[in-house]
């Protein structure tokens, strides 16, 4: 996960964006399978399995953390909340370092989940405002020359 950190870094000095956020991407979804598969919330209400949903969550979120500073560059905003949630800066020079004994802050929204209803009631009114916009000028000032 952390080898990816020059491959990555290589894309963003060459501006092989596509190339980055393809990496990324991948490996979002490495990250995303290992919580899948490791269900910590079905760990969380097994008795006597402290330890391996510590093991767990310490997981993703150091997983969560390099994802973050591979996307520092593109997401500045994004990044600086996640890094007030992690209470640590994100720096390219730390990826190897995993968070280990760190203190992070109570969880807060990083962005709102997007409903697809909005996107759609959205792209229905940008439709209806083309529609507005393309329709032809009648009267006496478009019929005068």
């Amino acid at each position: 996960f952390t080898d990816a950190a020059e491959v990555i870094g290589e894309a963003w000095e060459s501006r092989e964006f596509g190339k980055a956020v393809r990496e990324i991407m991948a490996l979002a979804d490495l990250a995303n399978r290992y919580v899948d598969e490791q269900a910590p919330w079905v760990v969380a209400k097994q008795e006597g399995r402290d330890a391996d949903l510590q093991a767990i969550c310490s997981m993703g979120i150091n997983l969560f953390r390099v994802l973050m500073t591979y996307l520092k560059p593109v997401l500045p905003k994004l990044t600086e909340r996640a890094e007030a949630f992690l209470n640590t800066e994100l720096t390219w020079d730390g990826i190897q370092q995993p968070l280990l004994g760190h203190k992070v802050n109570p969880f807060k929204a990083l962005y709102n989940r997007i409903d697809m209803r909005q996107v759609e009631a959205l792209v229905e009114a940008s439709k209806e405002e083309v529609k507005a916009a393309a329709a032809p000028v009648t009267g006496p000032l478009a019929d005068d020359p």
